[in-house]
């Protein structure tokens, strides 16, 4: 029996909702209420929000203090007015970050934290505690189609060095420990799995580099968990359909694509039939044609733009990642009408 997530999900989780006011478990199951709704009531649901959104945009916020639509055109043609907004490289929106604070944001109640992926400076950005804690509520619903729990628990890799190289428990809130697979060897690769086994994951989260590095020092070694998992899920980077099926092969499990990026929270998470949804009740995806940023052709790769739904604090319009996908328009056989994305890969910056 696992005492450590009886702990978290009876008591830790139910505290910060009724002390702190936290509504990650309430927003999940708002989530798992939606993921199967009908398309026309998600695409009016789409349209509300949007309006709202554009709304506040042209009101409070000085990127977008020049927005030319009228009143009613904001309210009656949502997606055409944001069609009429120029794509914003993430560059772009990094470069300029304070022009996207809202006027009536108050910084000393929101969370602040640099980002700047690759060489990029990294721009100060600020989300509400509402914000993350919907960020928070996509990634648990993602987790809980493999029966993944608030209190299950996990291991972290980290492919890059953590000081010193060991095994490390999280905090109460987190039933977890991390690992550095940045220096994996031959001789590691033993102790390490029986680690691993020691602590009895129920599943385990990593970059596809630190999970392809773990995966194949196991299979060099033929070595394997003892514990079954219900899951291993991609957390940062792209493993294709190659390398999902060699992570699942060693890891005897079913391995689901994480994406997301830190701005947007996540922004697809795919399910137990291996297909990628979108979590549009937080945000809108687009895909573009990388030469001319129009709509990408039906069935053709296009650069993924993201238009964050809850993001009142710092809006951003159609902010384009360096990701490409098309759209997988086949009914999924699990049943969530969310849309799908499909041959995800990443692109390096600038190309």
């Amino acid at each position: 029996m696992d005492i450590k997530k009886i702990y978290i999900e009876h008591a830790v989780y139910p505290a910060m909702t009724l002390l702190q006011h936290n509504r990650v478990t309430a927003y999940t199951k708002a989530l798992l209420a939606t993921e199967t709704l009908d398309p026309d009531q998600r695409a009016a649901a789409l349209r509300q929000r949007l309006s709202e959104l554009l709304f506040l945009c042209r009101a409070q916020v000085p990127a977008y203090s020049d927005l030319p639509f009228t009143d009613l055109e904001l309210r009656r043609e949502p997606l055409d007015c944001l069609q009429s907004v120029d794509p914003l490289p993430m560059a772009d929106f990094l470069a300029e970050a304070p022009e996207h604070l809202s006027r009536n944001a108050d910084k000393a109640h929101l969370l602040h934290f640099r980002y700047g992926p690759g060489e990029q400076p990294p721009a100060d950005l600020y989300i509400s505690q509402e914000q993350t804690e919907r960020y928070e509520a996509a990634r648990w619903r993602g987790l809980s189609w493999y029966g993944v729990t608030y209190g299950s628990r996990s291991v972290l890799l980290w492919d890059k060095p953590r000081d010193p190289y060991i095994l490390q428990e999280e905090p109460y809130m987190k039933n977890r420990m991390t690992l550095s697979v940045c220096a994996m060897t031959p001789r590691s690769v033993l102790p390490t799995v029986e680690a691993i086994d020691r602590f009895r994951p129920e599943y385990i989260s990593g970059s596809a580099s630190g999970l392809s590095v773990l995966a194949e020092h196991m299979a060099a070694a033929n070595v394997r968990l003892e514990t079954p998992l219900k899951v291993v899920t991609v957390t940062q980077g792209v493993a294709d359909r190659a390398l999902r099926d060699r992570l699942s092969q060693v890891f005897g499990c079913p391995v689901a694509q994480n994406f997301g990026v830190r701005p947007e929270g996540v922004i697809a998470y795919m399910c137990p039939e291996g297909h990628l949804h979108v979590t549009a009740e937080n945000c809108l995806v687009e895909l573009l044609d990388p030469q001319t940023w129009t709509p990408a052709a039906p069935g053709r790769l296009g650069l993924v733009a993201v238009t964050c739904l809850i993001g009142e604090t710092m809006p951003h319009l159609r902010v384009v990642l360096d990701y490409l996908a098309r759209w997988d328009d086949t009914p999924c056989p699990c049943g969530r009408t969310l849309p799908v994305l499909a041959d995800l890969q990443q692109r390096a910056p600038g190309q």
